[in-house]
């Protein structure tokens, strides 16, 4: 632990990549979807402005939205303002989202342009995505990492809380288990709401370096239980 946060471990190792890539002026791609192309350097940056907007929100957070590189900057830019982080699938019931926010007691939702509306319909506060961009990437505020809810299936969704050391430490086995490396290209089809997709989508290509494609539109339709395009994606991308 350091010397400033008795009983803490030290800022996890994903935000540590983060932080040193916010200086990079190297070329390359980190984070695309079908709308934008995010350089190592860009991504961090978004995070760091991004972080700065969230800084006065609540605690708990939600965070509602489609696939893209605005989930991914608001995620880790909540982590990096200390926030946890409630993912809200878009394919639940309006029943069942409303018994999400009632159970972790969320007052306030983050969410992606196409989600505005729906985020408006839940009747709590509502922060949109912003475009902004920090030169300065802060030091990362102590979290507690993320509430993950069951697809309720068989009942009420149930939520699972990970500390964001438990989320890195996943992230790193992870990495270490399929040998990713800055060579590696991720195609994202699955929901990010889902917690593996967070972590090999998002948390494994931020350690190694590695870029992420996401399909934004595919994962919709694989929420929605319509897989029929990801063959097509795959052919397109030939992720590694």
């Amino acid at each position: 632990a350091s010397a400033d946060m008795p009983g803490r471990p030290h800022m996890v190792e994903m935000l540590q990549v983060l932080r040193g890539s916010s200086t990079s002026r190297d070329g390359g791609t980190a984070m695309s979807d079908d709308n934008s192309v995010l350089t190592p350097g860009e991504f961090a940056a978004r995070v760091a402005g991004l972080a700065e907007d969230f800084r006065d929100l609540p605690r708990v957070i939600g965070l509602l939205g489609g696939n893209g590189t605005d989930w991914a900057v608001a995620q880790l830019a909540a982590w990096v303002a200390g926030k946890t982080i409630v993912p809200l699938p878009t394919f639940f019931s309006t029943p069942q989202l409303e018994h999400v926010i009632r159970d972790a007691a969320i007052n306030h939702v983050v969410a992606t342009r196409d989600a505005l509306a729906l985020a408006a319909a839940l009747g709590i506060g509502t922060t949109p995505i912003s475009d902004r961009r920090a030169a300065a990437f802060p030091a990362p505020t102590p979290g507690e990492g993320v509430i993950v809810y069951t697809s309720g299936s068989t009942g009420r969704p149930k939520g699972v809380r990970l500390g964001l050391e438990q989320i890195d430490c996943q992230a790193r086995a992870l990495a270490k288990a399929i040998e990713a490396s800055p060579r590696d290209l991720y195609l994202s089809v699955l929901p990010l709401s889902l917690l593996l997709e967070m972590i090999a989508a998002i948390c494994v290509p931020v350690l190694v370096g590695a870029r992420t494609h996401f399909a934004s539109s595919v994962a919709h339709s694989v929420g929605a239980g319509r897989p029929a395009d990801v063959l097509k994606e795959f052919e397109r991308w030939r992720p590694t």
